[in-house]
C-alpha cells in the first residue's frame, strides 16, 4: 500500500513541567483551544497526545521565519522590512485571524514578533497560544512566567485591571510599529524599566517617525495603540478591515510603486 508522509512540527511540554498538574492542563487547554480554530492564518494543531509521561502537540509545519528574526535580519539593510501596503495587508490578515481568535472566546494575550511567523511565501500565522489561559493560574508576578515580553502587554493588562480582547490589539499595534519602523517601542533593560515605558512614555505616530508614511495607516495603529481601552474599543474585525483600506489608499505615489 502506499504511504504518504508530511512534515510536522512538534511542540513537547517540558520534561519538569509534566508532574505538575497545572502546566499540563495548560498545555492540553491550548492545544484543545487551538484546535477548535479554523483560519488560513492561525497555526494548526493536528493532534495532541502523550507518550510515557511525555505531552506533545502535533502542529503544521511553517517554512519561514518569525517576524522578530526579520525585523533584526541585517542583511535587510537601510530599508523598511515591508513598504506600507503590504505590511498593512499582512497585518490584516492578522487582525481578521484574531477576529476568530475573539469571536470562540479567547484572548491571545501573547502577541509578539516571536509568536507570528511568516513563510517563506509571505503568508502570516499567529502561533503559540500558550498563554491563553495561563494567567487563571500563574501570577503576573510569578518569576520568569513572561519575561520579556512586558513591551507588548496592554497598559490594563500590566496593571492586573480587568481586560478583554483588547489587549491583543494592543500589542498587535506595537508589533506592527516596531516591524514598520524596525526598532523597539519600549525597549529597555530591565523589566521594570520596560513597564514604565510601556504605561507612560511616548508613542510617536508612524508618520511622525518614517518620512513618507501614509497618515491613513499611521492612525489605524495609533488607535490601537491608546492606553485606554475604551478609546482602544474597535473590534480586531473593524481593525483588519481599517488597515485593508488603507493598504489601498496613498498607493499612487511613486514611492509606493517603487517599494510594493
Amino acid at each position: 500500500s502506499s504511504q504518504f508522509a508530511s512534515l510536522v512540527a512538534i511542540k513537547v511540554l517540558l520534561s519538569h513541567l509534566t508532574s505538575q498538574p497545572t502546566f499540563v492542563r495548560m498545555f492540553l487547554d491550548e492545544a484543545r483551544a487551538v484546535a477548535r480554530l479554523r483560519h488560513e492564518h492561525v497555526v494548526r494543531i493536528l493532534d495532541v497526545d502523550q507518550h510515557e509521561g511525555t505531552y506533545f502537540m502535533v502542529m503544521e509545519n511553517i517554512t519561514g521565519q518569525n517576524l522578530r528574526e526579520l525585523i533584526g535580519d541585517i542583511t535587510i539593510e537601510d530599508r523598511p522590512l515591508f513598504s506600507p501596503r503590504l505590511g498593512a495587508l499582512l497585518f490584516a490578515d492578522l487582525a481578521d485571524a484574531l477576529a476568530t481568535v475573539h469571536r470562540s472566546g479567547l484572548v491571545h494575550r501573547d502577541i509578539s514578533p516571536n509568536n507570528i511567523m511568516v513563510s517563506d511565501a509571505g503568508v502570516a500565522k499567529l502561533i503559540d497560544f500558550g498563554v491563553v489561559r495561563a494567567l487563571d493560574d500563574v501570577s503576573l508576578t510569578t518569576p520568569g512566567t513572561l519575561k520579556g515580553k512586558f513591551g507588548y502587554m496592554a497598559p490594563e493588562y500590566i496593571r492586573g485591571q480587568a481586560y478583554d480582547q483588547r489587549v491583543d490589539l494592543f500589542s498587535l499595534g506595537v508589533v506592527m510599529w516596531e516591524t514598520f519602523t524596525r526598532r523597539r517601542l519600549f525597549q529597555s533593560a530591565s523589566a521594570a524599566e520596560q513597564i514604565h515605558r510601556a504605561l507612560q512614555a511616548e508613542i510617536p505616530r508612524l508618520d511622525q517617525v518614517l518620512p513618507r508614511f501614509p497618515a491613513t495607516l499611521a492612525e489605524v495603529v495609533a488607535s490601537m495603540l491608546e492606553r485606554d481601552p475604551d478609546q482602544r474599543i474597535d473590534r480586531s474585525q473593524q481593525k483588519a478591515e481599517a488597515l485593508r483600506k488603507g493598504a489601498t489608499a496613498h498607493v499612487n505615489t511613486k514611492d509606493e510603486r517603487d517599494t510594493a
